[in-house]
């Protein structure tokens, strides 16, 4: 079996800032992503596997080569960077060890980020409530939003961190509450580049 496909129709999406792991699975695998650069800049790609890995990135337009390179694995802590322009689709291969037998079958884990320093957008509290069990409190919020892409949120309750969440979760329940006690609620989101959003706050009272 093939975990990702190696013809552009089938290519998977990168995300900015996540990571994506695989395995090179048979004979002359090559597991093909794609992405499009959501700013101008700096982008890294590094390995965060065992395993070192060869990489192709394409001009998805143009089908020009742009980089080929090895990455070393985790404990090497080596990368690529690229110099990448925003709106254009590119494609990145990714090819097992191809020191000792050219094509290998091997783990492989990479990251692509960039650095920028744009805040996320502040998240809207939509629905706070009490539960029945009256030491309950569930909290939601509005998705945020940023020029690459969030990364997760973190839920504090009265100044203390109780809560941090990936980025397609959009509530907190926070449970082992005193009934009857106003509580303070901050949320902020954060993007896949470390920086934060403006806090935003509510009080709710247990039942």
């Amino acid at each position: 079996s093939d975990d990702y496909k190696n013809d552009s129709k089938s290519a998977s999406q990168v995300r900015i800032g996540k990571t994506i792991s695989g395995k090179t699975n048979y004979y002359k695998d090559e597991d093909l992503f794609k992405f499009i650069a959501p700013i101008d800049g700096i982008y890294k790609i590094q390995s965060l596997g065992s395993n070192k890995i060869y990489i192709n990135i394409y001009n998805w337009e143009n089908n020009e080569c742009i980089k080929s390179s090895y990455i070393g694995n985790k404990d090497t802590n080596e990368y690529v960077t690229l110099n990448l322009i925003k709106g254009v689709p590119y494609a990145l291969e990714v090819i097992g060890d191809r020191s000792s037998d050219y094509y290998s079958y091997s783990d492989y884990s990479f990251l692509v980020t960039v650095e920028e320093l744009e805040s996320p957008n502040s998240v809207q509290i939509l629905k706070l409530e009490s539960m029945p069990t009256i030491t309950t409190i569930t909290v939601k919020w509005s998705e945020a939003s940023d020029n690459v892409g969030i990364n997760y949120y973190e839920v504090y309750r009265d100044g203390i961190l109780v809560g941090k969440v990936n980025d397609d979760v959009l509530e907190f329940i926070d449970k082992k509450l005193k009934p009857y006690t106003n509580y303070k609620y901050v949320i902020r989101a954060y993007d896949v580049s470390g920086n934060y959003s403006d806090s935003t706050e509510c009080i709710i009272k247990t039942l």
